[in-house]
């Protein structure tokens, strides 16, 4: 084994002294938080005796996500809103702060004192969920334990489709969709049944110890903002959910709707039909020419791309083909014309199986191996087993650029891509 490079030396010690900080509640991103405080207290805000109540549900140490929050919520405080927050506190037999790659067991000592020091560094009110379950703990629920992995998807309680809501989580945190076929499937699902019904304790506690007009949360698909989001909508109380885009620095926001589906159609009806101006088309270029030139710019995985260009069959067309991660939640939940992504992959297949004059480019998400800890446990690969002389197969290792592809191409056929 080479000895590490000062390069990799120096990134060891500057995590090493990230994860003291963190520790001890002093990393740089909860100094700036305090610092960020001090200048907010500086203007004197105070609340409105009439203004929004408004609860962020804050359960993960999702670094960026804590951090952006917390900013947020200064920032209502100084417009007269009643700011306070709900965590996690830990306990959760299973939840999707990580992936099966990096648990069981959960990291629940660690994200916590993560959340509540940066909480606590913004200079908000929290409380857990764990302070409204514990005392009353639902406990295992063994009545699951006999029960097979169709029942348990449609699992429902005190008024919450606790299977239907775990459906996303379940599949993210297990990196594969098809449950059927995985042995880990039933019982993981089982774990997170029992941590939903946990959580649903916990967040009702909390909203019955102060009525918020608005919860604010991170998409509204994972396990925690699943339940919360359902929930709130049996009672009646205003829901908005955020994610990140895929231009940095900008934020979508959606209310009572899932904001990772960006459901633009709102916008595209006024936006749709109107021309761009010289501004917005040289923006238009610029950004798209950056995705084909820097790739993702929120996933460095595309940086040693390749341009080569496919050959065009001899008197057929050319279709190229874009997959995705099965597991993703831009995919889970979105299936119109077919199943599942599979029954997708398998009915194209099988058409070039019948028109062999026309030549199948199938190109694999490189994200299935290129984002260290989340390397998919379903390739589309091993999905596809032996193709015919017509139907070519990209990896998702392989370093070859989409857009010459793309732009040889007479068709495309994506599945939630953004290459679409």
């Amino acid at each position: 084994v080479p000895a590490p490079s000062k390069q990799q030396l120096a990134g060891l010690a500057r995590k090493g002294a990230d994860f003291v900080g963190r520790e001890l509640g002093q990393a740089p991103e909860q100094r700036q938080a305090r610092a960020l405080a001090a200048r907010v207290a500086e203007h004197n805000p105070s609340t409105a005796p009439d203004g929004p109540r408004i609860l962020f549900l804050t359960p993960r140490d999702w670094a960026m996500h804590v951090q952006l929050e917390g900013a947020l919520a200064l920032a209502l405080e100084m417009r007269g809103a009643d700011v306070r927050f709900v965590t996690c506190g830990g306990g959760l037999d299973i939840c999707d702060r990580v992936n099966v790659h990096e648990g069981p067991p959960m990291p629940c000592r660690t994200c916590t004192k993560y959340v509540e020091h940066s909480l606590d560094a913004f200079g908000v009110e929290r409380r857990s969920l764990r302070d409204g379950w514990e005392p009353d703990d639902p406990g295992p629920w063994t009545a699951l334990d006999e029960v097979g992995l169709s029942e348990l998807t449609a699992v429902a309680e005190d008024g919450l489709p606790y299977g239907e809501l775990m459906h996303i989580p379940t599949r993210w945190f297990l990196l594969a969709a098809r449950l059927e076929r995985d042995p880990l499937g039933p019982d993981t699902y089982r774990q997170f049944l029992t941590s939903a019904r946990r959580m649903a304790a916990g967040f009702r506690a909390a909203l019955a110890d102060w009525r918020p007009d608005t919860v604010v949360m991170l998409n509204g698909l994972f396990s925690f903002e699943a339940i919360a989001r359902s929930i709130c909508a049996a009672e009646g109380i205003d829901v908005v959910t955020y994610e990140r885009t895929h231009r940095r620095g900008a934020l979508v926001f959606a209310r009572n709707m899932a904001a990772n589906r960006y459901d633009l159609s709102g916008i595209w009806a006024t936006r749709g039909a109107a021309a761009l101006d010289d501004v917005e088309s040289n923006a238009l270029d610029v950004y798209l020419d950056s995705r084909r030139q820097q790739g993702h710019p929120l996933l460095d995985i595309w940086k040693d791309a390749v341009d080569d260009r496919p050959e065009r069959p001899e008197n057929g067309r050319l279709v190229a083909l874009f997959s995705n991660d099965t597991w993703d939640s831009s995919v889970l939940g979105r299936d119109v014309g077919f199943d599942s992504m599979h029954h997708w992959l398998d009915t194209v297949v099988q058409y070039f199986r019948d028109h062999p004059e026309h030549r199948l480019m199938i190109r694999a998400h490189p994200a299935e191996t290129k984002r260290p800890g989340k390397e998919t446990r379903e390739p589309v690969g091993d999905h596809l087993g032996d193709l015919p002389d017509n139907i070519a197969f990209i990896g998702p290792d392989d370093p070859t650029s989409s857009y010459p592809i793309m732009e040889e191409a007479d068709l495309g056929l994506v599945y939630t891509s953004t290459v679409g």
